[in-house]
């Protein structure tokens, strides 16, 4: 069949440049020479994804490159461990990048392009082992690189897929990890180079013979007499052939090839229990990794809800410390009280300390598991329409409504905010106390007499102070606040408008010096805004 007239000129114009015999070619350059040629297979194909990675191999980690089809599905997708050509001693998963893109496309498939090492320096049988070392580990772990393992193929191009047919086979004997494929590309399988093809097309077709040479030096190593039988056998010659030679062979012959068949097949039987025991080997490997990561984990559990629980503690302690100073705010009394506040200091830290410590122990030995009195202190009994002290703040609010057992939301003057249970220090006024027991009731409840003017009429929970001077607004809102604290009363609103902010700031000063006021907040816009002024009395 004639070539293709542009195949011929090219085939021309590389023997023109090429020497006798690659055998008189420099390693370096017989690379260096199928680097440039493989620029020539076209532009890089676009692909989902490219990872390097490494993987064990017989003599150290051994680098592979993982290809990623374009527009591939999430989940295990079939894989194809790829080996690439050159003769055994050019050639890197770098120059055949393009073919492996490639065959990613094409088969929808994941690529494993596989840098085994080269002759001369890793000689015979290195490359062999190497593949079959990449094969034997991603079969087992082909779930670790996005593989189904039903779907695993070995692939090749020329010396490439010499290698792989070489490796498919020992995984025969040897017992997997099994493929689903086997895709060879130009391979080299008839080592006799005896067919018509070969004779034929041996030279002037870019891989001639002489290029081919340095493959096919037989290395010899500990031989037997009887090893160009076996060697005959395993070409395919005439069976005849072969055991007609046999049997011209001595006795000492015959059994110099027996104790040599033997000695290959225990060979053989140790190879693959080696490659057993360092498969388990790494599975002991991953699942000491395994208990080590659980362990991580649970101990950083234990170290979290530790740090809550002193986080809790250290709450309290802030809180209980603020409570201490506030009672010593009075610089009137600051000296008097300067020996006991120490005191109180001092203890405040002794039982910090002590509720640290037995925390610490506690939740060391677990015996605090499962025992809510072991647990830091939280206020069990919170009701809707509660008044409660924030540790937080250190003021009063009132809770709006309940989240779940351990959050509430809360309003504090004009602001509603979501808290945690362990942030309320105490509950000032529960909501069924605060219904109807106004200090007027509760007074009489103690047999006190008490008078009101007006008592039968309601109480209004606004006023509206507007065109009113600074004293007379102050007086009437005097009353009013009295009349609402008497009624029971939490919160109340004033209207004083907006105008020049002086009747506003004025009334603003004067109820928060009042003695039945908590809090004095200013309302959203959308309620009054500067030209109102929430009161929070107290209870």
């Amino acid at each position: 069949m004639p070539l293709d007239p542009r195949v011929k000129r090219f085939l021309d114009v590389l023997a023109a440049g090429k020497p006798s015999s690659m055998l008189d070619t420099p390693v370096a350059e017989r690379r260096l020479g199928l680097a440039e040629l493989m620029k020539l297979s076209g532009p890089e194909a676009a692909v989902g994804g490219i990872e390097d990675r490494t993987l064990p191999g017989p003599t150290g980690p051994l680098a592979i490159r993982i290809y990623t089809p374009i527009d591939a599905k999430s989940g295990p997708m079939a894989g194809l461990i790829y080996f690439h050509g050159g003769g055994l001693v050019a050639g890197s998963i770098e120059t055949h990048d393009s073919i492996a893109r490639r065959l990613a496309n094409a088969g929808a498939c994941r690529v494993i392009s596989v840098d085994y090492g080269l002759a001369p320096e890793h000689p015979f049988p290195a490359a062999l082992d190497e593949a079959l070392a990449a094969v034997t580990h991603i079969g087992p772990h082909a779930a670790d690189y996005g593989i189904d393992a039903a779907r695993l193929g070995i692939c090749g191009d020329s010396a490439g897929a010499t290698l792989a047919a070489a490796t498919a086979q020992t995984l025969a004997r040897i017992g997997g990890p099994p493929l689903a494929l086997q895709l060879l590309m130009c391979p080299i399988l008839d080592y006799s180079r005896s067919t018509a093809s070969r004779r034929e097309l041996a030279n002037g077709y870019l891989v001639d013979e002489a290029t081919l040479q340095p493959t096919y030096e037989l290395k010899v190593g500990v031989p037997g007499a009887s090893a160009g039988i076996n060697i005959a056998r395993r070409l395919g010659l005439n069976q005849a052939i072969i055991d007609s030679a046999r049997s011209k062979l001595g006795t000492q012959a015959r059994d110099v090839g027996q104790f040599l068949d033997k000695l290959h097949a225990d060979l053989r039987a140790a190879e693959s229990d080696r490659l057993r025991l360092k498969a388990r080997e790494q599975e002991l490997e991953r699942e000491k990794a395994h208990l080590a990561a659980e362990g991580r984990k649970e101990q950083q559990a234990k170290v979290r809800e530790m740090e809550k629980k002193l986080e809790s503690v250290l709450r309290d302690f802030e809180y209980q410390a603020r409570e201490a100073v506030l009672a010593i705010q009075d610089r009137a009394a600051a000296q008097k009280l300067s020996k006991d506040a120490e005191r109180r200091v001092a203890k405040l830290r002794r039982e910090f300390r002590e509720q640290f410590d037995s925390s610490v122990v506690a939740h060391s030995t677990g015996a605090d598991q499962g025992d809510p009195h072991a647990q830091p202190r939280v206020v069990k009994q919170v009701a809707e329409g509660d008044t409660v002290k924030l540790k937080s703040t250190g003021r009063p609010a009132r809770v709006v409504r309940r989240v779940d057992d351990s959050h509430f939301e809360v309003q504090m003057g004009a602001m509603k905010m979501k808290i945690a249970r362990d942030d309320i220090a105490e509950v000032l006024a529960s909501a069924q106390a605060a219904v109807g027991d106004s200090p007027v009731k509760a007074a009489r409840a103690r047999g006190i007499s008490v008078s009101l003017e007006n008592e039968g009429g309601s109480v209004a929970s606004e006023i509206n102070v507007i065109g009113r001077t600074a004293d007379e607004a102050e007086a009437e809102v005097d009353r009013f606040i009295e009349h609402a604290f008497l009624a029971g009363m939490t919160q109340v609103r004033v209207v004083h408008g907006v105008g020049m902010g002086i009747l506003r700031r004025t009334l603003r000063e004067f109820l928060r010096n009042h003695p039945h006021v908590v809090q004095v907040t200013e309302p959203p816009y959308n309620e009054g805004g500067q030209g109102a002024t929430l009161v929070e009395l107290r209870q």
